[in-house]
């Protein structure tokens, strides 16, 4: 009993001594099982410290505020908490000085090993799967030094050696044929031997024997270009791996893995363009100098499935379609492509607004969409079926898009039956609407004024199949027209059909015989025609007609008294009659008066005689030499006869004066002389 008495310190008392301490030396215990363990687990210190150096029995302070009590060299104990606790033994050293007080040693000895208490925590796994029945499996943890693997399948247990990265990766091949799911049990194991058996679990695995193909569904040319064109793809995702995929201008080697699709679940559109599919490393001249040219050659693409154990699995190819060009034609379209000469072509399709048009041999490249209507658009696609197929069907690969409107390149007929009339200052022109089958979907009339070139002055939406034009001086200037058209093509008859027409220009005029001379330009378009010359009064009543054959000229004796006359020039051929401008013939009065006369019976010169036209009435005063009146009239047809009351007057100069009133009310006035000679 002395000996306890002896060695019972405290804490305090420890620390009261730690100048006469010694520095720790090699450890003289050990812990069992190990010094790593899991929370709850009891271990068992094992004390080495017998010998001449020891002075007495020794304590233990496991480093969370407890400590043993000697004599207990080789105490058992169970940590509460989970982390790192220092567990110290102190033993007296042997022969040292003793305290006078307490009896105790002055110098002692610690030993201390560093106890870790870990969670009791389930562990974390996962696994991959890779072709012909090898797995992957992960183990997350940083607890345990060797993982025990029972995979499940009778084969010996494997033992994996903690990765310091905290994953440890087991690597087992299961035989073919294969009895899926596994189940893999995986415990947790420390360097002393122990285990956590709450860390342990179970892991359902399944592998597979054979890693499935990339699911591609189809390929399409977005953009046709020689130098930035570009193309899509799409493809079924795995939620297993990841693909890589690979490209290649057709004929030449594939670059590998310029890509990475995710693992998941749907599908991914993949776009290739310049950038993503370009070969060369940045450094390189010729990454600059890259072109997809996606209009003069095909590209192809496959997909590889990335398992842990690499590429394993290659898709089938899909390569474009290219060089697709389509032409509007006459009524029809025409189409043509480079043909598709890749791996595993069945058959083409011509599409039509995304449908099925026609279904043509593998080795077509040319169709022809036809017969169509004009101005019609389409939009066109080539799809080149494959024989190898996804899990939504066949594979394809579709063509650029291209939109055409159906065109007729036929020579257009012109107008007929185009004709022109006059009513005063507006022309009328008229016309049939175009034959053939053709529509008109605009009509633009073109007008030439004496004798200049033709422009257009007016156009209409397919109808009515007539002009009015107004405003125009047709009394004065000549006009000729031409009417065009548009058909639903976009198309007009070619240049120089049109036919024209031209009103009858129409001029008149007083010849100094008394008649009128009428003449008038020929109607175009000539054809037939007989002319008929009009003449009006001022009321408007045709008072005379003048035959004017096929001739382009008449005179007119006048016959009428009326001041103002109105001309027109009526042309017909057949039903059609067309008419000229009128144009007015104004009749002002006009008189002659003779300066001398011989009134001697000889039937010469015998009258002061007054002769003029269009006169209503006259009022007509002879006066002698002395301003005496010696004749005087109101009627044209009575004369002076030199005669003064009977007798003959004398012969001299005579002064007269003359007012003439016109048929529509002028009135002229004159004064003069005239000699009477014998």
């Amino acid at each position: 009993m002395r000996l306890l008495k002896k060695i019972t310190f405290t804490l305090a008392l420890l620390a009261a001594f730690t100048a006469e301490a010694q520095p720790d030396a090699e450890a003289k215990f050990t812990v069992t099982p190990g010094t790593k363990m899991c929370l709850g687990t009891p271990f068992q210190v094992n004390d080495l410290s017998s010998g001449s150096d020891i002075n007495g029995d020794v304590t233990y302070f496991f480093g969370d505020g407890n400590q043993s009590t000697p004599p207990n060299p080789s105490p058992t104990y169970t940590y509460a908490g989970t982390g790192t606790f220092n567990l110290r033994q102190i033993a007296p050293i042997n022969g040292s000085v003793n305290d006078s007080t307490t009896g105790n040693p002055v110098g002692f000895v610690g030993y201390t090993l560093p106890i870790r208490v870990y969670a009791t925590t389930p562990l974390t796994a996962t696994y991959k799967t890779c072709g012909n029945g090898a797995v992957y499996i992960y183990i997350t943890d940083t607890r345990f030094d060797v993982y025990e693997v029972d995979f499940g399948d009778g084969t010996p247990v494997a033992n994996a050696v903690h990765d310091a990265s905290g994953v440890t990766e087991v690597f087992h091949p299961y035989a073919l044929p294969l009895s899926a799911p596994y189940t893999v049990n995986i415990k947790g194991k420390f360097s002393g031997g122990n285990y956590c058996s709450g860390a342990d679990i179970n892991l359902s695995v399944t592998p597979i024997a054979v890693v499935a193909k990339p699911d591609v569904i189809f390929m399409q040319t977005i953009t046709e270009d020689n130098d930035i064109g570009k193309l899509s793809v799409q493809v079924i995702n795995n939620s297993d791996f990841e693909y890589q995929w690979d490209f290649a201008r057709s004929g030449f080697a594939y670059t590998n893995n310029l890509g990475t699709i995710a693992s998941g679940s749907g599908t991914t559109n993949l776009t290739l363009d310049k950038v993503n599919t370009n070969p060369y490393p940045t450094s390189s001249p010729l990454h600059a100098s890259y072109k997809l040219n996606t209009r003069d050659n095909s590209y192809c693409i496959r997909f590889a499935a990335k398992t842990s154990c690499g590429r394993e699995t290659l898709s089938d190819e899909i390569c474009s379609v290219t060089r697709f060009t389509a032409t509007a034609a006459d009524l029809q379209n025409d189409l043509t492509w480079k043909q598709y000469t890749e791996p595993n072509i069945a058959s083409i399709d011509v599409l039509r607004e995304g449908a099925v048009l026609a279904s043509v041999g593998a080795a077509a490249t040319t169709y022809t969409d036809g017969p169509l209507p004009c101005a019609v658009v389409h939009a066109y696609q080539i799809r080149a079926n494959l024989s190898t197929t996804s899990s939504l069907g066949n594979h394809y690969s579709l063509g650029i898009e291209k939109t055409l409107t159906s065109t007729s390149l036929a020579v257009r007929p012109a107008l007929t039956n185009v004709n022109s009339t006059i009513n005063g200052s507006d022309i009328n022109i008229t016309f049939d609407a175009p034959g053939g089958g053709y529509s008109a979907q605009s009509y633009h009339l073109l007008e030439a004024v004496n004798g200049g070139s033709f422009s257009e002055i007016a156009s209409n939406g397919g109808s009515p199949t007539f002009f009015n034009v107004s405003g125009r001086n047709t009394s004065a200037n000549t006009y000729c027209y031409q009417v065009n058209y548009k058909d639903l093509c976009n198309r007009s008859p070619a240049n120089g059909s049109a036919i024209t027409t031209c009103p009858i220009k129409l001029n008149v005029g007083l010849a100094e015989d008394g008649t009128v001379a009428i003449n008038w330009t020929e109607y175009q378009p000539v054809g037939g025609f007989t002319y008929t010359i009009e003449v009006r009064d001022e009321n408007g009543t045709v008072i005379k007609t003048i035959p004017g054959g096929s001739g382009t000229s008449a005179i007119d004796l006048l016959t009428s008294s009326a001041g103002q006359l109105y001309y027109t020039v009526v042309a017909t051929n057949g039903s059609f009659t067309t008419t000229s401008a009128m144009v007015e013939l104004q009749l002002s009065p006009a008189v002659y008066v003779p300066d001398a006369f011989s009134p001697n019976g000889d039937s010469v010169n015998d009258l002061f005689e007054l002769k003029g036209r269009f006169i209503k009435e006259i009022n007509l005063s002879v006066f002698n030499r002395w301003g005496e009146p010696v004749f005087h009239s109101t009627d044209m047809t009575k004369q002076w006869d030199g005669k003064v009351n009977g007798g003959d007057a004398p012969v001299g100069t005579y002064a007269y004066t003359l007012e003439v009133t016109g048929q529509k009310g002028e009135v002229l006035k004159q004064k003069g002389t005239i000699t009477l000679a014998r």
